[in-house]
């Protein structure tokens, strides 16, 4: 081979393990940067779904996801189930699949949780909640002051009465019922229309005492509280009759008083010549009804 053969193949053949290398480079670059992508991981939980709510019915439940690893965005479900009170043999609660769930009379007595789904780009998972409580019975309203009665147990004047306080979940409502009893606040009985807040006070309820029941109601049921009695209806105030213009004597009692408020002499002046000397008084009560 002559001197400038040897150069030409020198030359191709530098020529091609450049290539060679050049192409090992762009390979391994490839390798490199394919290795370098993020692989996309389905949700693993880590922590548990939580529960917040008390467990008794008519009350509101609210359930968290927990905390999940996996690839984001991460979207999550939610499925409510009704367990036995040991918080086994779990089953579904129709139509309940959102954050929040309202316990029902169904739940009483059982346990309550929440199974969270977690699904990603890359697949889905799974994790439930610990279960609620047993799912305690509603409570009815509970009286824990008597209701009360304001005004003078006197004819003629109204009483009011008040509902008391009374403890219990939920808004309350209330009605009254007045009972007209015997004059020591026994025998009593319900007063026909006596079922407002208000009462006045008529000639039938002289001599008697007064009860107001108060019915409180919430939206689990209602319970009942009495007033005492009042002291019996009088008809007199500070010792008078009450609305006559004229009494007797016998009907006036302490701390009235009689007062004379007028006289008249007859004749007005005395002459010597008169025989006779008439005076009338006019006799009223100091709560200036006449005598």
């Amino acid at each position: 081979m002559s001197a400038s053969s040897k150069k030409r193949s020198l030359v191709l053949g530098a020529s091609l393990g450049a290539a060679s290398t050049l192409a090992l480079v762009v390979v391994l670059g490839l390798a490199a940067g394919a290795g370098a992508e993020s692989v996309a991981t389905p949700p693993s939980n880590v922590s548990a779904p939580t529960i917040s709510g008390t467990a008794q019915q008519g009350q509101r439940l609210h359930a968290e996801p927990g905390t999940w690893s996996g690839t984001r965005p991460m979207a999550f479900g939610y499925r409510w189930q009704r367990c036995g009170s040991g918080g086994g043999n779990c089953s579904n609660v129709s139509g309940a699949n959102g954050h929040d769930y309202v316990l029902t009379s169904a739940d009483v007595g059982n346990t309550v949780r929440v199974v969270v789904t977690a699904t990603n780009s890359a697949g889905m998972g799974a994790a439930a909640s610990s279960p609620t409580a047993v799912v305690a019975a509603p409570e009815v309203p509970a009286n824990s002051a008597a209701p009360t009665i304001s005004g003078a147990p006197q004819l003629g004047q109204t009483l009011t009465a008040g509902p008391g306080s009374w403890t219990g979940p939920g808004a309350f409502t209330f009605t009254f019922k007045w009972l007209r009893c015997d004059q020591f606040g026994g025998g009593c009985g319900n007063i026909a229309g006596g079922t407002s807040q208000a009462f006045l006070l008529t000639s039938a309820d002289v001599g008697h005492a007064l009860r107001v029941r108060v019915r409180a109601k919430n939206p689990f049921g209602a319970a009942y509280a009495t007033r005492v009695p009042t002291s019996a209806v009088s008809a007199t105030a500070n010792g008078c009759p009450i609305g006559a213009k004229v009494v007797s004597i016998a009907q006036i009692s302490p701390p009235a008083r009689l007062v004379v408020d007028a006289m008249q002499f007859i004749p007005s002046v005395l002459r010597p010549d008169s025989h006779q000397l008439v005076v009338r008084f006019h006799v009223s009560d100091t709560c200036s009804q006449s005598v």
